[in-house]
């Protein structure tokens, strides 16, 4: 009698014949059966592609994206990041959104703020005016900002410095007819204007071919509501040859914001003190500055400003109430044999409407020359020491003292000066509300002695800044009585240096009894030594090419 195929299963004997037999013919059936079973899974798989296909298909119909309205769309569309080097501008962003579907390119259209921003590139020999238009259009009554600029002109010159050569009216990329017709004829108005230009004479050329189409700088056009105007001239040989002059003389009236970017200095033999350092005034028109409410001034790594340069155009702004400068690390010094400055170290400088003044890049040994500066309707002020590049290195963060020759190492800076350069005239009503400082070391009570009398401070901002771990600073502003920072109710401490573990003494106490919001943040060394981006880490930036698609 044969076994039981599931005892055979379990065993290793020889099968019998007829065994074999009934193993076989198990066999047969079983695989017919798998077959029957593939085949009616084929087609429920298929029925489940299908069905899986189908959801997919008909969830995003009642996606709660599909219900925003246009115009909520286009504020998130607007949250978009943009370009770091062209903060608003949204042209990059526009094009890729309305790749995505029909809506979101409608709800695009009806943004009229992702518009009012373009910037074209000079060397472009594909600029359609009928495109640009277009563009510009969807704006609708919104103020527009135009920015055009260029890496090159003409050939490659050499002297003291390197320079770019323009090359000439008619093959300057700056005197192209699109740019003035675009100024003119395009609906609306222009709020601003920035031009990188390669050289002086092709800021000279554009204004010229502005001037020839008829544009003049009081017309009520788009050019004559011009509120804003930047030059870059970074590139530049020289800032003060005769084209800045005449190009800056054409300047529309109706221009209250100026931003100039220095270029590097020629050596000026003639002047001793002057050596690598800009000593004439900025060429900016009177009539100009007498509208100016904002200015902004910053020089490359290789220019030094003279205060004599600088005060000399800011005696000018009686209305000016921002005025930012970045010295890219240089000191501003008054030189004694320097006749202009002389004038103004014996009287200052008078900005009487002045609210806002923001410091970059700036060298502690400037706060001599600053401090000339008499504002007494400040509301907001902000200082960063050095580079902004290596704001995370000890070498290069300034130490202060609470006065000069005070404890500290022989490289701390008076802590005194500082104090009152912050302060101002101490005679006259505090109007001080806002206070940035960025970039310094403070030893045992300079940060108490500059801060505790700020009777009008209501934000206070620290910035890659150290303290020591023992210093009692914020005991002696809490212990000093109301009369210490009364008003004041924000802080932050950010990307703190010193001390390693961030606790800074007595500061919790001190911001819970004056019931201060506190945002606080410590130098992250172990994401800085990690990440080879480093400048990513710096300024929460990635590094971008002008010429990015």
């Amino acid at each position: 009698m044969p076994l039981p195929l599931d005892i055979l299963s379990r065993n290793n004997d020889s099968p019998t014949h007829h065994e074999a037999l009934a193993v076989r013919a198990e066999i047969e059936e079983v695989e017919l059966q798998r077959e029957r079973i593939l085949a009616e899974l084929a087609i429920i798989q298929a029925q489940l592609s299908h069905n899986t296909t189908r959801l997919e298909s008909l969830k995003p119909i009642l996606a709660p994206i599909r219900r925003v309205p246009f115009e909520i769309l286009g504020e998130i569309f607007l949250r978009i990041p943009t370009s770091q080097l062209r903060p608003g501008n949204h042209q990059k962003s526009v094009c890729k959104l309305s790749l995505v579907c029909k809506r979101w390119r409608d709800a695009a259209r009806l943004t009229p703020r992702l518009w009012s921003h373009i910037w074209l590139n000079a060397e472009n020999p594909k600029l359609v005016f009928e495109a640009i238009s277009a563009w510009t259009s969807r704006a609708g009554s919104i103020p527009k900002e135009i920015e055009i600029s260029s890496s090159c002109c003409g050939g490659v010159q050499w002297g003291n410095f390197r320079s770019i050569r323009c090359a000439g009216l008619g093959k300057c990329f700056f005197s192209k007819d699109i740019f003035p017709k675009l100024l003119k004829q395009t609906p609306g108005t222009w709020r601003s204007l920035s031009l990188n230009c390669p050289s002086p004479d092709c800021l000279r050329i554009f204004m010229l071919s502005l001037q020839a189409t008829g544009l003049k700088p009081w017309d009520n056009t788009g050019w004559g509501s011009l509120r804003s105007f930047e030059v870059t001239a970074s590139k530049w040989a020289d800032w003060t040859s005769p084209s800045v002059v005449s190009a800056l003389s054409l300047i529309p009236e109706s221009v209250t914001q100026i931003a100039i970017h220095l270029p590097p200095v020629a050596r000026q033999e003639a002047v001793p003190f002057a050596t690598f350092a800009w000593v004439a005034p900025l060429n900016i028109p009177k009539v100009t500055m007498a509208n100016l409410t904002s200015l902004k001034v910053s020089s490359v790594a290789k220019a030094v400003l003279a205060p004599s340069a600088l005060f000399s155009t800011l005696q000018h702004c009686v209305n000016l109430k921002t005025l930012e400068v970045d010295l890219s690390g240089h000191p501003l010094l008054c030189h004694s044999i320097d006749p202009r400055a002389a004038y103004f170290i014996e009287h200052g400088l008078s900005l009487p409407n002045l609210q806002h003044l923001r410091l970059r890049q700036i060298s502690p040994k400037s706060l001599a020359a600053l401090k000339l500066i008499k504002s007494p309707s400040l509301l907001e002020l902000s200082i960063s020491f050095y580079l902004d590049s290596y704001v995370d290195r000890d070498e290069t963060t300034p130490n202060f003292s609470k006065e000069e020759g005070d404890i500290g190492p022989s490289a701390a800076y008076d802590g005194q000066a500082l104090a009152d350069f912050i302060h101002g005239d101490r005679g006259s009503p505090p109007t001080l509300q806002s206070l940035h400082l960025k970039n310094l070391f403070f030893f045992d009570d300079a940060l108490h002695h500059i801060l505790h009398d700020l009777y009008s401070l209501s934000h206070l901002q620290l910035e890659w800044i150290g303290i020591p771990g023992n210093a009692d600073d914020f005991h002696d502003l809490m212990n000093g009585g109301p009369q210490c920072l009364p008003l004041l109710k924000t802080m932050e401490i950010t990307k703190l240096k010193y001390p390693i573990g961030g606790e800074i003494p007595f500061l919790r106490e001190f911001v819970e009894e004056r019931g201060v919001d506190l945002k606080f943040s410590l130098h992250d060394r172990v994401a800085w030594e990690n990440d080879n981006k480093r400048y990513f880490y710096l300024t929460g930036y990635e590094s971008e090419s002008e010429d990015d698609d």
